[in-house]
């Protein structure tokens, strides 16, 4: 009996041990995804432009760099990489940023639907007879 218990609490303690090194695991992932959201924001920027020259690509690079670094935000960044392109390039660059920015913006105007819903506007239950 006395090894039975034995067995049990050292089951206990082993999953106990584990528990945290599985969720720190999990914590782990989603930061790997977020450090790269530069980099998809300039490629979809840059979508479509495949004439950089070896200098502008370099520029892009350190600009890239910054952006990681914190030390340019997004919309300095932006207007950094826009203006190392030609007028040419300029035309395809502004299509895309225009279609990034729509995109997130649409994203923003459905959690604000979404949390107007929530207050009671529609079927919503507040209301009483008087």
């Amino acid at each position: 009996m006395k090894s039975l218990k034995y067995v049990i609490v050292s089951a206990i303690l082993a999953f106990g041990i584990a528990a945290p090194m599985v969720s720190a695991q999990d914590d782990s992932a989603p930061k790997a995804k977020r450090s790269g959201g530069s980099h998809d924001m300039t490629a979809a920027w840059l979508k479509g432009i495949t004439d950089l020259t070896a200098d502008q690509q370099k520029q892009i690079d350190a600009i890239k760099a910054d952006i990681q670094a914190k030390k340019v935000t997004p919309k300095d960044a932006k207007d950094k990489v826009r203006n190392i392109l030609t007028d040419e390039q300029k035309t395809t660059f502004d299509a895309n940023a225009a279609k990034a920015s729509k995109g997130k913006d649409s994203s923003k105007g459905a959690s604000s639907k979404k949390s107007k819903k929530g207050k009671g506007g529609e079927g919503g239950g507040g209301g009483g007879d008087e």
